[in-house]
């Protein structure tokens, strides 16, 4: 009482006189990427608390990390952190918690948001001509310790994919066999996916080439590594192998040794799988002579014998 000191009471229980906190960001699932710096935010009402406690969960809140982890791991409480979010902290429900160090029950934790990585992928870059029946190195970088990926192969330019790895490890690079019956196309892109979260992933920038392959050229009958010209009549064997949807190949031959194939030296064309083909021995006296068989929908797609001579009879 104002009037009468001698009148007053004083509450029978102690209660607690503590600062508001209160997590604004991250919040409500929003996507964080692992090793980029992120800021956290709170909200805090009140005065006297400097320095505050901020920890970082991966499963929800039943453990907790430090966000700075140097002792004795507060920082100011300022009511912003610049956080650079660890590596392996990839996780659908993590979780910042902010409290103070002073008294226990001054402490907010926010709702659930994702650390999620990021995946680049570097190589193929755009410049590649890759043959079906070779083996190609795939390569990334990424953010996030990401354990397993999926690769996956467009021939649209990304409209549509056709997986070619998947549980592989997430360390780059990763050697692709292709196989001879990938489609062909100067469209092609490459598509490398986090194992664990599908909508985590990157894309090629650029187009590049997958076209067929042809190999394994041999001419019969030769003898010594010379075949015999014995007039317009004369013919020889020439064959191949090869993959990817080639229906026509071209036979040429060079006499400088593969330098050069003018058109003027077209044995002919014959269907890609009527293999041997024969061919009249063309009338070209000489040491350095070579066979070439290209497919027709692609000179750029070719296979050449080994050098060898014609003589005459």
């Amino acid at each position: 009482d104002l009037n009468y000191s001698n009148i007053n009471d004083t509450s029978a229980g102690v209660f607690d006189l503590k600062e508001y906190l209160d997590v604004t960001a991250p919040i409500n699932g929003a996507p964080v990427t692992a090793t980029d710096p992120y800021t956290i935010t709170w909200d805090r009402y009140g005065n006297g608390v400097t320095s505050v406690i901020l920890q970082y969960s991966k499963d929800g809140g039943s453990n907790w990390n430090y966000v700075n982890t140097v002792s004795p791991y507060t920082v100011s409480n300022s009511g912003s952190y610049l956080w650079t979010v660890p590596a392996d902290a990839l996780s659908q429900t993590a979780q910042i918690r902010v409290s103070d160090p002073g008294n226990a029950n001054a402490v907010d934790t926010g709702t659930n948001f994702w650390i999620k990585g990021e995946i680049t992928v570097t190589a193929p870059a755009g410049t590649e001509s890759w043959n079906v029946g070779s083996s190609q190195e795939i390569a990334w970088t990424k953010k996030g310790n990401i354990p397993t990926v999926n690769t996956y192969y467009s021939a649209d330019n990304g409209s549509t994919w056709s997986a070619i790895g998947s549980g592989i490890s997430g360390t780059s690079p990763w050697s692709w066999s292709i196989p001879g019956s990938t489609t062909l196309t100067i469209l092609g892109k490459i598509k490398v996916e986090d194992a664990a979260f599908s909508t985590v992933y990157g894309v090629s920038a650029n187009n590049f080439e997958i076209k067929g392959n042809v190999y394994n050229v041999t001419i019969a009958p030769l003898v010594g590594g010379v075949l015999t010209y014995a007039g317009a009549s004369s013919s020889f064997n020439v064959s191949w192998d090869y993959q990817g949807a080639i229906s026509t190949v071209q036979v040429y031959y060079s006499t400088d040794g593969g330098t050069t194939y003018p058109p003027a030296n077209l044995l002919g064309e014959v269907s890609a799988a009527l293999k041997p083909a024969t061919f009249n021995v063309p009338n070209a006296i000489g040491t350095n002579v070579r066979i070439k068989v290209a497919a027709k929908s692609n000179p750029n797609v070719y296979g050449e014998s080994s050098v060898f001579a014609i003589k005459g009879s």
